[in-house]
Formats: structure tokens, sequence, C-alpha cells
């Protein structure tokens, strides 16, 4: 599949459905039966720093702090979010459930069915990684060598020290 004008900075897939991000700026969703692309869009200042699809369509992120939800068929995004003051560095979304993290440590939650979000201080430094857990718990790795694991309001419920700087963070099953 070529189709970026540089590096791919951001991928996600499922069954039958490709989208990418590139430092070029570009956020392509792929027919992945013939490595063409079905859609391309130019959105996000600066680098795309992070994609995953939500039923329906598409969530990306970049360096300038702005999520956008693009749903099929749809030529403008469904909802965006405001340039923000740091780099999206981590996504994750379950559902209509999205969490954002960014360079500056902040997590931003965000309903994409109401547009309702909420940022809270998470880490000291990058969030380096997001994922959400079958009970809805967030969890969350960043370069303060910490394991955070958030409640559905957002509260803190555990966090653990780390060995090493983490660079991601991926579910496996219900862990």
């Amino acid at each position: 599949m070529i189709g970026h004008g540089g590096p791919v900075s951001a991928l996600a897939a499922d069954e039958g459905t490709v989208v990418s991000g590139g430092f070029d700026g570009r956020v392509i969703l792929w027919n992945p039966e013939n490595a063409t692309a079905r859609r391309i869009e130019r959105f996000h200042d600066g680098n795309v720093t992070a994609v995953a699809l939500v039923p329906g369509g598409f969530v990306t992120a970049g360096q300038d702090g702005r999520i956008a939800h693009w749903r099929d068929g749809q030529a403008e995004p469904a909802l965006t979010t405001p340039r923000g003051v740091s780099p999206v560095s981590a996504l994750a979304v379950a559902g209509e459930r999205v969490a954002a993290g960014f360079f500056d440590g902040q997590i931003l939650r965000l309903d994409l069915g109401t547009g309702a979000s909420h940022a809270q201080p998470a880490h000291d430094g990058r969030v380096s990684g997001l994922a959400f857990l079958p009970d809805g718990a967030l969890v969350s790795v960043g370069a303060d060598l910490r394991f955070a694991r958030w409640g559905m309001d957002g509260a803190l419920q555990a966090r653990a020290s780390l060995p090493d700087l983490p660079n991601g963070l991926v579910p496996a099953g219900d862990a």
C-alpha cells in the first residue's frame, strides 16, 4: 500500500478495514483487498499521531492536539476538538468512548455520541499508552514510569511503578 508522502506514524486495522496516519498530515482509509485508498483526509496540522476504528467510522488525532471523528459516508468530521497545547500521544476507543493521552500528561475522555469531554492530569510527562478494559476502566502508562487504572468516573483506582520506559499499551482479552 503506497499513499503517504513519508513515514506512517499511526495504524489501525480490523477485518476488512485499515486506516493509517502519516507524518505528511494525511489519513488514509484503505481497501485492503486491492491495496487502494478508499478515502484520503487532510485535517490535522502536522503529523497524525494516532488513529482508531470505531463503529461506522474512525477517529484521528494529531500533533496539533486535535481529535476528529469521521463517519462513513460523510465528507466532514462529525466531531472535532479544538487545537490543543500539547500533541496527542495515545488513543483508545471503546464503542462511543474515546480516551486521548497527550505529551503534557493529560488524558481527555470524549463521548462521540454527545460530544462531552473531560480532561484530567494523569502522568508526569507523555502518556505513552491507553486501553479500555471490558469493565469500562481505563488503564494508562506514561513517561513517569507509572501504570495507572482509572474508573469510569475518571478517579484513580490503582497505580504501580514500571521498571522501564513504556512505549505503548494493548489489551489482551480481559487483561
